[in-house]
């Protein structure tokens, strides 16, 4: 039971911390047109902008929430971000497959990426 929740746990804040991430710093285009020229489907997309930077365009913000968001943003890491997602997702992995975390602790220790046979 204790594993389950512990599972459930890491996977909650990995959530959190990968949708901090995403809604942040990961720029996405979205689609704002499309045309049938013969057989051909032509697209048009919009800038490529984080979901932050929508929101903050749109205009429909409070001035409180938007200066809220702009705290938020400005404490967040990137870099940080990153490295506590990946910590959480190798805990998680080793937590579900022991071994294989072995083996692979075991190749990158050994610096080359091969193992010594």
């Amino acid at each position: 039971m204790s594993r389950i929740l512990n599972e459930s746990l890491i996977t909650r804040e990995s959530k959190r911390q990968a949708n901090a991430a995403l809604s942040s710093f990961e720029p996405v285009q979205k689609l704002v047109s499309k045309h049938r020229d013969g057989a051909r489907v032509r697209r048009v997309y919009d800038r490529a902008q984080t979901p932050y930077q929508r929101l903050g365009a749109c205009g429909i913000l409070s001035p409180a929430t938007r200066v809220d968001l702009e705290v938020l943003y400005q404490r967040l890491n990137p870099l940080r971000l990153r490295r506590e997602l990946d910590a959480e997702l190798d805990r998680l992995y080793r937590d579900r497959h022991p071994l294989r975390a072995v083996v692979a602790t075991e190749l990158s220790d050994n610096g080359s990426g091969n193992p010594e046979l």
